[in-house]
């Protein structure tokens, strides 16, 4: 991959957050990240990163934006899956998950046609390179716990405090 993409940055209630823009498509949602470990994320993807605006940057920004604010439940932002096949069907099974709603790591396994892969899905979850927008915070551990989340479990709580979902 030898493409270019531009980005922005914006403070929101979770730290400042990185978009970046390739072809129209939203590629990455860095959260709590500088922006130039946003920016070597992307570098070390095989992307040339510039610092920009485009319509799709302004689009995004304003939809998470009415995220926080609790206006916005669904997103409408074109999105470029970069990952296995594995990880797309993974996280296409994200996006199906509804605002306020949660998920196991072995459900999601299930529907992805992969009963006892749990551990795989939490990997692929893990490699969700546009968070929120493909809500991987929407996914938990067995018994309710929490699991993980790269962004912090901070986060993850806040996010699921936000959609109304009890985040303990």
């Amino acid at each position: 991959m030898n493409h270019s993409c531009l980005f922005r940055s914006f403070s929101s209630p979770i730290g400042r957050i990185c978009l970046a823009d390739s072809d129209e498509r939203l590629i990455a949602v860095g959260i709590k990240q500088s922006e130039s470990e946003f920016r070597d994320s992307l570098v070390c993807c095989g992307f040339r990163v510039l610092k920009g605006s485009t319509a799709l940057l302004d689009l995004a920004q304003r939809q998470l934006e009415e995220y926080f604010t609790g206006s916005r439940r669904e997103f409408g932002i074109p999105v470029e899956l970069l990952g296995t096949p594995f990880q797309r069907r993974v996280w296409e099974a994200l996006s199906e998950i509804a605002y306020g709603e949660t998920l196991t790591y072995g459900q999601v396994a299930a529907q992805v046609g992969c009963p006892r892969g749990a551990r795989a899905v939490g990997q692929a979850v893990g490699c969700n390179r546009i968070p929120i927008v493909i809500p991987c915070h929407r996914v938990i551990a067995a018994q309710g716990k929490l699991g993980g989340f790269g962004c912090g479990l901070d986060v993850k709580r806040f996010l699921l405090d936000l959609e109304g979902r009890d985040g303990r």
